[in-house]
């Protein structure tokens, strides 16, 4: 599954393609790693707010959420960049 952001863009330039490619599935396998600790964090901030867990428990699990966010937003930052670089592409309309 593409990134929504980026549904529909293409380049004619095969090399630009494939380095376009390359670059939204590193978002998206960040994405898809961030769905267990996502929901591990949606279970830490219940069991907090119910005092099962402490805030430094807590805390834990609040780091590795935000460093995988901000690994998201970095490979996105990278893709934008790769935009504003090679802006010779074409967006194609998508049917969902």
């Amino acid at each position: 599954m593409l990134t929504r952001e980026y549904r529909g863009i293409r380049y004619d330039d095969p090399r630009l393609q494939a380095e376009f490619e390359r670059l939204l599935a590193e978002v998206e396998r960040l994405e898809q790693a961030r769905r267990p600790i996502e929901e591990e964090h949606r279970r830490a901030e219940l069991a907090r707010e119910e005092g099962d867990l402490s805030e430094r428990e807590f805390r834990t699990v609040d780091d590795r959420y935000i460093a995988m966010n901000n690994q998201i937003a970095a490979a996105k930052r990278r893709v934008d960049q790769f935009l504003q670089t090679n802006k010779n592409y074409r967006v194609e309309r998508v049917v969902s």
